[in-house]
């Protein structure tokens, strides 16, 4: 009998664990319409609204990722807010001979300066 419940216990403890160990960091998550997706892994931002920031090409432009709206919504390209600050680089030379400038300027339409 001791036997039999030291099995028990050892199988429900590596059952535990293994179902623990699974690789997906949020659990099965289900949109509202009800497709399986699985969040971003940690380290990624987020905006005032919520949506997980997943790529940014320029500091005024991102896409970002909100799997919890209608799935032709879920991957939105948006723009900072008018007035966010940017560093805006310019060639201040000629055609023949470059001059690169970089400055402060601020994000307008999605577009530094």
């Amino acid at each position: 009998m001791k036997r039999s419940s030291s099995v028990v216990l050892y199988l429900s403890l590596s059952f535990i664990f293994h179902v623990s160990a699974d690789p997906a960091p949020y659990g099965k998550c289900t949109d509202i319409e009800g497709h399986h997706y699985q969040l971003p892994g940690k380290g990624h931002k987020t905006d005032s609204d919520g949506c997980i920031i997943t790529y940014e090409p320029d500091e005024c432009h991102y896409l970002c990722y909100k799997p919890y709206v209608p799935r032709a919504e879920v991957v939105q390209w948006r723009n900072r807010p008018d007035g966010t600050w940017c560093l805006f680089t310019y060639n201040r030379g000629t055609s023949i001979r470059t001059e690169y400038v970089t400055v402060h300027s601020t994000c307008s339409q999605g577009k530094c300066g």
